[in-house]
């Protein structure tokens, strides 16, 4: 589990983590080939869906297998909690890469702001290396989300 947190209240970093401006321009700044991204109303709930074009140094035992510039979506659901934060379910999809990444996040209120929380986990299918790309695909997702932490941080200071 990975938490941060931020000296603002939760809506401020929610409001950001929904603006489709924010995402394509976090994307694009991390070094994302492509970026676009959509926001939508279902229900109680805000969809942010990003779709990124992605160019990653593989590792020997992956580079034979998957190309290095990947096509990924992906999707968090969010909804207001009562305790003035936000929760969020997080699935990220690979096109042609048989693994499932996922993750609950959390934004919730704190004394001098609010904390960003968030538990990942990942299942591949893939015979003889679902554990090692397993692995490796939470250390590349949470080497991303602390890229987006910073940017996201910095991002707010400069409101």
């Amino acid at each position: 589990m990975l938490q941060y947190q931020f000296d603002y209240a939760p809506e401020v970093v929610f409001e950001t983590l929904c603006d489709p401006g924010f995402v394509v321009e976090r994307s694009l700044a991390l070094g994302d080939l492509e970026s676009e991204c959509e926001v939508y109303e279902e229900g109680e709930h805000t969809i942010v869906v990003s779709k990124r074009q992605i160019e990653r140094d593989l590792p020997a035992f992956l580079k034979k297998v998957f190309d290095p510039v990947q096509h990924m979506e992906l999707t968090e659901k969010w909804l207001e909690d009562d305790d003035g934060g936000y929760t969020a379910e997080q699935h990220i999809q690979i096109h042609g890469v048989p693994l499932a990444i996922s993750a609950e996040i959390a934004l919730f209120p704190t004394s001098n702001g609010c904390c960003y929380r968030i538990l990942q986990s990942a299942t591949a299918k893939v015979p003889l290396i679902a554990r090692k790309l397993e692995k490796y695909a939470l250390g590349e997702a949470e080497d991303g989300i602390e890229e987006d932490m910073r940017y996201l941080a910095e991002y707010l200071e400069d409101l």
